[in-house]
């Protein structure tokens, strides 16, 4: 029986390179150096059962995924295409309920309740936003969803209540997209240096 060091380290390895990432990438999503990530992979060290569970998580895999060797050999696919796809789904998905409760709304109570689309917007900006943070962590990404989340509530609450003439609360957007700029930098700033170290 092979050491168990040793598929552990394969696998670390293997699912690393499935998901196009470097081990600097990993090390920050895990909160480690990725000094500690290279001496994983090199067979150095292994990590703890609560840092491997992190891994799985981020792989999407289970825990035992990263003990077993028989799927070593057939796991050669880049999982990249089908979270892209559950992505698209999920967003499908949102869009899809929207339209069933419109068209319910106007059959059942003839009522054209059309700013659901709207609201539509803020909540797949959100959904990108998350999904992105989770698995791929592209700060372009994130800037845009957010920002695009952060407009599109308020327009959302601006037609949902035109008629109140709300149109001042786009100010409060101004100092929120201005925190949403700031992150942006802060998060690229910080992985600049981590590069470096």
């Amino acid at each position: 029986m092979e050491n168990i060091k040793e598929v552990i380290k394969d696998n670390l390895i293997n699912l690393r390179k499935q998901n196009n990432l470097t081990q600097i990438e990993l090390a920050k999503k895990l909160n480690y150096s990725d000094k500690a990530v290279s001496r994983w992979e090199n067979g150095e060290v292994t990590p703890d059962v609560e840092v491997l569970q992190n891994i799985a998580d981020i792989y999407g895999v289970p825990l035992t995924y990263l003990f077993e060797k028989e799927h070593f050999e057939e796991a050669n696919v880049d999982s990249s295409p089908k979270q892209y796809a559950m992505a698209i789904l999920a967003i499908l998905a949102i869009w899809t309920a929207i339209t069933i409760t419109f068209v319910y709304l106007y059959i059942a109570y003839d009522y054209s309740y059309w700013q659901i689309f709207v609201w539509g917007v803020p909540v797949s900006a959100a959904f990108l936003s998350f999904f992105n943070k989770k698995i791929y962590d592209n700060k372009i990404v994130i800037l845009v969803t957010r920002s695009i989340l952060n407009w599109s509530l308020f327009a959302s609450l601006y037609v949902q209540f035109i008629e109140a003439n709300i149109w001042l609360i786009f100010l409060i957007g101004i100092p929120i997209q201005a925190c949403i700029v700031v992150a942006y930098y802060i998060e690229v700033t910080q992985d600049k240096s981590n590069k470096s170290k």
